[in-house]
């Protein structure tokens, strides 16, 4: 491999604010790249044996915060969310899960973050870092989790089915088997409101 390429197995993958894009691998180096694909440098680097799961930038449109684009967070399999500037520096360490954190996700005004993880647990944590609430505790590991276009549901995975769970405790949950196999990720287009998914068939 090439001196700016990683040398072991990308985990995470995110744009930034700027239209830039951010790679995490398993040798713990965060680097950055053009949106043609050009190598625009390394952004840091991850203290030894953290293994990246998944990533994801604050949202970049949030106008006057002044804060769009300037951190990220990432998610562990040793049950950490780490907060981190964009010239990668740690700022924030949370112990969020007692096994692997399998999926992360801003909600769109970047108030909220979910996580879901690998005993079957779902989160929700405010932008501090602070535990909000315990929105999910299923038998199997989940795999990957979202917001609704409103941010006034949740969308995760369990087992071969597609869960969305309104945050208000009135509201109903909503269950439908998906896929022949194992949910492995879903996303919800905030645009057209079309939930996509993919699974192990």
């Amino acid at each position: 491999p090439k001196a700016n390429e990683h040398n072991r197995a990308i985990s995470g993958i995110a744009w930034s604010g700027v239209q830039e894009l951010y790679t995490c691998s398993d040798e713990q180096m965060i680097t950055r790249w053009s949106s043609s694909g050009d190598f625009l440098g390394k952004a840091g680097k991850l203290p030894e044996e953290t293994y990246i799961t998944d990533m994801q930038w604050y949202p970049s449109n949030l106008g006057k915060t002044g804060k769009s684009g300037e951190m990220f967070a990432v998610s562990c399999s040793n049950g950490k969310i780490l907060f981190i500037s964009k010239g990668g520096r740690i700022e924030k360490t949370i112990d969020a899960h007692d096994a692997a954190v399998l999926a992360i996700r801003w909600n769109y005004d970047g108030t909220g973050l979910l996580s879901c993880g690998e005993q079957g647990e779902a989160k929700i944590w405010s932008r501090s870092g602070m535990l909000r609430s315990g929105i999910a505790q299923t038998g199997s590991p989940i795999y990957s989790i979202t917001w609704s276009p409103d941010s006034n549901s949740v969308l995760f995975v369990q087992g071969k089915n597609l869960v969305i769970k309104p945050l208000q405790p009135s509201s109903k949950e909503i269950s439908w088997q998906a896929h022949g196999g194992v949910v492995l990720k879903v996303d919800w287009n905030a645009v057209n409101n079309t939930i996509v998914s993919c699974g192990e068939d």
